[in-house]
Protein backbone atom coordinates (compact mmCIF):
# COMPACT_ATOMS: atom_id res chain seq x y z
CA UNK A 1 0.00 0.00 0.00
CA UNK A 2 1.49 3.50 -1.20
CA UNK A 3 2.44 5.40 2.03
CA UNK A 4 0.64 9.41 2.15
CA UNK A 5 3.35 11.89 1.38
CA UNK A 6 2.82 14.41 3.29
CA UNK A 7 5.93 17.28 2.70
CA UNK A 8 6.13 20.91 4.29
CA UNK A 9 2.69 20.27 6.12
CA UNK A 10 0.60 19.26 2.75
CA UNK A 11 -1.08 16.41 1.98
CA UNK A 12 -0.50 15.15 -1.70
CA UNK A 13 -3.09 13.54 -3.00
CA UNK A 14 -6.15 14.41 0.17
CA UNK A 15 -8.62 16.90 -0.22
CA UNK A 16 -8.75 20.33 -2.45
CA UNK A 17 -6.57 20.23 -5.60
CA UNK A 18 -2.94 21.94 -4.28
CA UNK A 19 -2.57 24.45 -7.65
CA UNK A 20 0.98 24.56 -8.90
CA UNK A 21 2.30 28.00 -10.08
CA UNK A 22 4.85 27.85 -13.16
CA UNK A 23 7.83 30.09 -13.25
CA UNK A 24 9.35 30.96 -16.39
CA UNK A 25 12.27 33.21 -15.98
CA UNK A 26 15.20 33.11 -18.37
CA UNK A 27 17.42 35.20 -15.74
CA UNK A 28 18.35 33.83 -12.23
CA UNK A 29 16.69 37.65 -10.97
CA UNK A 30 13.40 37.01 -12.88
CA UNK A 31 13.25 33.27 -11.29
CA UNK A 32 14.22 34.64 -7.99
CA UNK A 33 12.03 37.86 -8.16
CA UNK A 34 9.00 35.78 -9.66
CA UNK A 35 8.87 33.01 -6.44
CA UNK A 36 9.36 35.76 -3.93
CA UNK A 37 5.98 37.04 -5.62
CA UNK A 38 4.47 34.14 -5.58
CA UNK A 39 5.52 32.85 -2.13
CA UNK A 40 4.30 36.12 -0.59
CA UNK A 41 0.59 35.68 -2.36
CA UNK A 42 0.58 32.08 -0.24
CA UNK A 43 1.14 30.09 -3.68
CA UNK A 44 1.52 26.27 -2.15
CA UNK A 45 3.10 24.62 -4.92
CA UNK A 46 5.68 26.21 -7.35
CA UNK A 47 7.10 24.72 -10.30
CA UNK A 48 10.37 25.85 -11.74
CA UNK A 49 10.30 25.46 -15.47
CA UNK A 50 14.71 24.72 -16.21
CA UNK A 51 13.90 24.51 -19.72
CA UNK A 52 12.75 28.14 -20.14
CA UNK A 53 16.09 29.24 -17.80
CA UNK A 54 19.14 30.78 -20.11
CA UNK A 55 21.73 28.78 -18.42
CA UNK A 56 19.86 25.50 -17.75
CA UNK A 57 23.24 23.79 -19.23
CA UNK A 58 25.28 24.97 -16.33
CA UNK A 59 25.16 22.76 -13.28
CA UNK A 60 26.13 25.82 -11.39
CA UNK A 61 24.04 28.36 -12.68
CA UNK A 62 21.39 25.81 -12.06
CA UNK A 63 22.44 24.78 -7.96
CA UNK A 64 22.84 28.94 -7.52
CA UNK A 65 19.17 29.27 -9.02
CA UNK A 66 18.46 26.19 -6.47
CA UNK A 67 20.11 27.60 -3.11
CA UNK A 68 18.85 31.18 -3.42
CA UNK A 69 15.21 30.65 -3.38
CA UNK A 70 15.58 27.25 -0.89
CA UNK A 71 15.23 29.54 2.19
CA UNK A 72 12.56 31.23 0.41
CA UNK A 73 10.39 27.88 -0.19
CA UNK A 74 10.55 26.66 3.39
CA UNK A 75 6.30 26.49 3.15
CA UNK A 76 6.21 25.85 -0.38
CA UNK A 77 6.37 22.81 -2.58
CA UNK A 78 8.76 23.10 -5.63
CA UNK A 79 9.06 21.21 -8.37
CA UNK A 80 11.88 21.13 -10.57
CA UNK A 81 10.84 20.24 -13.82
CA UNK A 82 12.88 20.26 -17.84
CA UNK A 83 10.36 20.06 -20.04
CA UNK A 84 11.46 18.92 -23.63
CA UNK A 85 10.13 20.09 -26.75
CA UNK A 86 9.01 17.05 -27.37
CA UNK A 87 6.73 17.05 -24.73
CA UNK A 88 5.75 20.34 -25.24
CA UNK A 89 8.44 22.84 -23.42
CA UNK A 90 11.48 24.61 -24.48
CA UNK A 91 13.95 22.18 -24.01
CA UNK A 92 16.55 21.12 -26.92
CA UNK A 93 19.71 19.96 -24.39
CA UNK A 94 20.92 16.72 -25.18
CA UNK A 95 19.70 13.73 -22.91
CA UNK A 96 23.01 13.16 -20.78
CA UNK A 97 22.92 17.39 -20.05
CA UNK A 98 19.43 16.43 -18.98
CA UNK A 99 20.49 14.18 -16.95
CA UNK A 100 23.36 15.92 -15.46
CA UNK A 101 21.41 18.76 -14.67
CA UNK A 102 18.64 16.66 -13.32
CA UNK A 103 20.94 14.85 -11.19
CA UNK A 104 22.48 18.04 -9.52
CA UNK A 105 19.09 19.23 -8.70
CA UNK A 106 18.69 16.13 -6.54
CA UNK A 107 21.98 16.57 -5.12
CA UNK A 108 20.77 19.68 -3.50
CA UNK A 109 18.90 18.42 -1.26
CA UNK A 110 17.12 21.37 -1.66
CA UNK A 111 14.30 20.19 -4.31
CA UNK A 112 10.83 18.42 -3.21
CA UNK A 113 9.71 16.74 -6.30
CA UNK A 114 11.27 16.29 -9.76
CA UNK A 115 9.83 15.55 -12.70
CA UNK A 116 10.81 12.69 -15.22
CA UNK A 117 9.35 12.70 -18.64
CA UNK A 118 9.33 8.88 -18.37
CA UNK A 119 8.73 7.57 -22.30
CA UNK A 120 11.42 10.32 -23.34
CA UNK A 121 14.46 8.63 -21.76
CA UNK A 122 16.34 5.36 -21.58
CA UNK A 123 15.92 2.80 -18.81
CA UNK A 124 13.73 4.96 -16.89
CA UNK A 125 12.92 3.19 -13.61
CA UNK A 126 16.80 2.73 -13.36
CA UNK A 127 16.96 6.83 -13.26
CA UNK A 128 14.19 7.15 -11.04
CA UNK A 129 15.28 4.87 -8.68
CA UNK A 130 18.79 6.75 -8.49
CA UNK A 131 16.91 10.23 -7.94
CA UNK A 132 15.16 8.80 -5.05
CA UNK A 133 18.13 8.02 -3.27
CA UNK A 134 18.56 11.88 -2.75
CA UNK A 135 15.21 11.93 -0.44
CA UNK A 136 12.92 13.88 -3.42
CA UNK A 137 9.96 12.69 -4.30
CA UNK A 138 9.35 11.34 -8.33
CA UNK A 139 6.73 13.04 -10.89
CA UNK A 140 6.81 10.53 -13.69
CA UNK A 141 4.98 12.35 -16.19
CA UNK A 142 4.01 12.09 -20.25
CA UNK A 143 2.68 14.79 -22.44
CA UNK A 144 0.70 14.44 -25.69
CA UNK A 145 0.14 18.47 -26.86
CA UNK A 146 -1.10 16.90 -30.31
CA UNK A 147 -3.63 14.26 -29.54
CA UNK A 148 -5.82 12.19 -26.79
CA UNK A 149 -5.18 8.85 -26.71
CA UNK A 150 -7.63 6.29 -26.52
CA UNK A 151 -9.18 4.56 -23.04
CA UNK A 152 -6.91 1.15 -23.15
CA UNK A 153 -3.89 3.11 -23.89
CA UNK A 154 -4.07 6.05 -21.15
CA UNK A 155 -4.85 3.21 -18.89
CA UNK A 156 -1.78 1.38 -20.14
CA UNK A 157 0.59 5.04 -19.83
CA UNK A 158 -0.75 5.22 -16.46
CA UNK A 159 -0.13 1.68 -15.55
CA UNK A 160 3.34 1.93 -16.64
CA UNK A 161 4.28 4.64 -14.96
CA UNK A 162 2.53 3.67 -11.55
CA UNK A 163 5.25 0.54 -11.87
CA UNK A 164 8.00 2.58 -12.40
CA UNK A 165 8.09 3.51 -8.78
CA UNK A 166 7.67 7.45 -9.08
CA UNK A 167 5.75 8.91 -6.33
CA UNK A 168 3.11 10.71 -8.18
CA UNK A 169 1.61 9.91 -11.85
CA UNK A 170 1.37 12.95 -13.94
CA UNK A 171 -0.72 12.59 -17.72
CA UNK A 172 -1.65 15.99 -19.73
CA UNK A 173 -3.34 15.04 -23.22
CA UNK A 174 -4.64 17.41 -26.18
CA UNK A 175 -8.43 16.90 -26.59
CA UNK A 176 -9.98 17.29 -30.10
CA UNK A 177 -13.47 16.49 -28.87
CA UNK A 178 -15.64 16.68 -25.86
CA UNK A 179 -15.37 13.29 -25.51
CA UNK A 180 -12.07 13.29 -25.09
CA UNK A 181 -11.90 15.38 -22.17
CA UNK A 182 -14.49 12.59 -20.47
CA UNK A 183 -11.77 9.85 -21.62
CA UNK A 184 -9.27 11.19 -19.71
CA UNK A 185 -11.85 12.18 -16.83
CA UNK A 186 -13.01 8.26 -16.96
CA UNK A 187 -9.21 6.46 -16.44
CA UNK A 188 -8.36 9.42 -14.51
CA UNK A 189 -11.30 8.11 -12.10
CA UNK A 190 -10.87 4.63 -12.59
CA UNK A 191 -6.87 4.84 -11.83
CA UNK A 192 -8.16 6.54 -9.06
CA UNK A 193 -10.53 3.67 -7.49
CA UNK A 194 -7.70 1.46 -8.22
CA UNK A 195 -4.73 3.00 -6.29
CA UNK A 196 -6.46 5.61 -3.78
CA UNK A 197 -3.20 6.05 -2.05
CA UNK A 198 -1.00 6.88 -5.10
CA UNK A 199 -1.20 10.81 -6.25
CA UNK A 200 -2.05 11.43 -9.78
CA UNK A 201 -2.03 14.72 -12.17
CA UNK A 202 -4.58 14.57 -15.19
CA UNK A 203 -5.39 17.39 -17.42
CA UNK A 204 -6.65 17.81 -20.77
CA UNK A 205 -5.19 20.73 -22.05
CA UNK A 206 -6.32 23.65 -23.98
CA UNK A 207 -9.91 26.01 -23.81
CA UNK A 208 -12.00 22.27 -24.34
CA UNK A 209 -10.48 20.93 -21.45
CA UNK A 210 -10.19 23.45 -18.59
CA UNK A 211 -13.02 21.38 -17.24
CA UNK A 212 -10.54 19.19 -16.05
CA UNK A 213 -8.56 21.35 -14.21
CA UNK A 214 -11.33 22.14 -11.90
CA UNK A 215 -12.90 18.84 -11.01
CA UNK A 216 -9.64 16.92 -9.92
CA UNK A 217 -11.01 16.22 -6.54
CA UNK A 218 -14.20 14.54 -7.85
CA UNK A 219 -11.96 12.32 -9.97
CA UNK A 220 -8.95 11.77 -7.95
CA UNK A 221 -6.77 14.51 -9.72
CA UNK A 222 -4.76 15.77 -6.81
CA UNK A 223 -2.58 18.78 -8.51
CA UNK A 224 -3.95 21.37 -10.71
CA UNK A 225 -1.88 24.13 -12.84
CA UNK A 226 -2.97 27.64 -12.48
CA UNK A 227 -0.92 30.59 -13.90
CA UNK A 228 0.16 33.99 -12.14
CA UNK A 229 2.69 35.40 -14.59
CA UNK A 230 2.86 33.44 -17.54
CA UNK A 231 0.81 30.28 -18.81
CA UNK A 232 3.07 26.90 -19.61
CA UNK A 233 0.84 25.11 -20.92
CA UNK A 234 -2.31 25.80 -23.15
CA UNK A 235 -5.46 26.30 -21.27
CA UNK A 236 -4.26 27.01 -18.02
CA UNK A 237 -6.70 28.98 -15.83
CA UNK A 238 -5.37 32.39 -14.07
CA UNK A 239 -4.89 31.20 -10.40
CA UNK A 240 -7.17 33.65 -8.16
CA UNK A 241 -9.93 32.62 -10.24
CA UNK A 242 -9.13 28.88 -10.35
CA UNK A 243 -8.79 29.05 -6.59
CA UNK A 244 -11.57 30.69 -6.46
CA UNK A 245 -13.57 27.82 -8.23
CA UNK A 246 -11.83 25.34 -6.41
CA UNK A 247 -12.85 26.35 -2.88
CA UNK A 248 -16.35 26.83 -4.15
CA UNK A 249 -16.08 22.81 -5.53
CA UNK A 250 -14.58 21.70 -1.98
CA UNK A 251 -17.33 23.29 -0.02
CA UNK A 252 -19.82 20.87 -2.22
CA UNK A 253 -17.83 17.93 -1.84
CA UNK A 254 -17.25 18.35 1.98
Amino acid sequence: MEKPIIIKGKHIGEGKPIICVPVMGKTKNEIVESIKKMVNDKCEMIEWRVDAFEECNSVNALKAVIEEVAPLLKDTLFVYTYRTKRQGGLGELPEDVVADIRLAAAETGLVDFIDVEYFMIDHPRKIIKELKKFDVHIIASHHDFNDTPGNRIINSILEKMNDSGADVVKLAVMPQTMDDVMSLLIETNDFHNRYPKKPLITMSMGKLGSVSRVIGEYVGSCVTFGAKEVASAPGQLEYSELNQVLNILHKAVE
